[in-house]
């Protein structure tokens, strides 16, 4: 998302078709972010890179439930106080620093109901942004632990008190969350928790809690049925593309090929179980490389960079006990969740 006042916020990228697929269920063939073909590399090739695309099949499936509980605040009332100084963790159990520690407090004015925030969230809607009526952000550097909403501005200015007066205003309808951040400028951006409010004419309390309780996640993780993604043993040079071979994310919603952000392949002990353990799995990995996508549709995995153990990939090597997971991010989404997650294995 990006700091605005009106007009919601923009969005970037639309949703592609899936390719053919072959009996396997993976694709043959897709078309790379440069437009050109690229065609799946079969076990046996000898041609670089080895091509993999990404596909449903192959894919982990992910669950999720996400709600927003409310606190109330009486209405047309801008002596509220935004505070953030009981918030240790993120809505995903790890601490703040996991992200990069809290750089920022945004504050969204939703044109729909909070139930509709939650669901858009959870489901990473595309026309999640649109819904934002209005948008402002508090900077933080680490002293100051709650802000007054006067305190709040947009695009580097302070937010008139007309405007406020309007937004907290009971008969506009308007819904309300504050997000804490790790990212210091785009609101939506690195979310490590939600705080929704609404106004109630009852409410007596003039103060939004950042807790660690304010966002609640229900999540189930399933990477015992997908297809393995087989790559040659000890192999570097392998071109990942994400283009138009798979339309639909993790869990269900729409994949937008160049929201991808992020490439990660990990490696893992036998004895972690990946299903109940998922939600840290750039944390216990014994292993772990990364890169980040800049621009187009589709990364090499000898151009990541080693973030856990410190050691250059060396691909996967042959007759290997460890587990080995290649997943795609998307780093700017709301909804943290990786979009790709495929368990690697050496072609026989």
């Amino acid at each position: 998302m990006t700091p605005g006042t009106g007009g919601g916020m923009p969005t970037d990228g639309s949703m592609t078709g899936g390719a053919p697929t072959a009996s396997g269920g993976a694709p043959t063939t897709g078309t790379g972010g440069s437009g050109t073909t690229i065609t799946a590399s079969a076990c046996g090739s000898t041609t670089l890179p080895f091509n993999v695309l990404a596909d449903e099949a192959n894919n982990m499936t992910f669950q999720s439930t996400i709600v927003l509980p409310d606190v109330k605040v009486p209405p047309s009332n801008i002596n509220l106080t935004m505070d953030w100084s009981a918030l240790t963790k993120d809505f995903l159990g790890h601490d703040l620093a996991f992200q990069g520690g809290l750089k920022n407090v945004a504050l969204v004015v939703w044109s729909v109901p909070l139930t509709e925030v939650a669901r858009m969230i959870n489901e990473s809607d595309k026309d999640l942004e649109s819904k934002a009526h209005a948008s402002m952000q508090f900077p933080i550097d680490g002293t100051v632990t709650s802000a007054p909403i006067t305190s709040f501005t947009s695009f580097g200015g302070p937010v008139q008190e007309e405007l406020l007066l309007e937004y907290l205003d009971p008969a506009k309808n308007f819904a309300f969350t504050l997000m804490a951040q790790a990212h210091p400028t785009t609101i939506g951006r690195n979310v490590q928790m939600i705080q929704a409010f609404s106004l109630d004419a009852a409410a007596t309390s003039t103060t939004v809690a950042l807790t660690d309780t304010s966002t609640e996640l229900d999540w189930s993780a399933n990477l015992d049925t997908l297809t393995p993604t087989q790559v040659p043993a000890a192999q570097t040079d392998i071109l990942v593309d994400w283009f138009s071979s798979i339309a639909v994310n993790s869990y269900n919603g729409a994949f937008v090929n160049n929201q991808i952000t992020e490439v990660l392949v990990g490696r893992y002990d036998p004895s972690i179980n990946l299903n109940d353990e998922f939600l840290d799995i750039e944390l216990n990995a014994t292993e772990l490389w990364r890169g980040t996508v800049s621009i187009g549709s589709n990364f090499n995995l000898k151009d990541m960079t080693p973030e856990i153990g410190g050691a250059a990939f060396t691909g996967v090597p042959a007759g290997s006990g460890d587990q080995w997971l290649l997943g795609l991010l998307c780093t700017t989404c709301v909804n943290p969740t990786p979009w790709y997650v495929t368990r690697l294995e050496t072609c026989p």
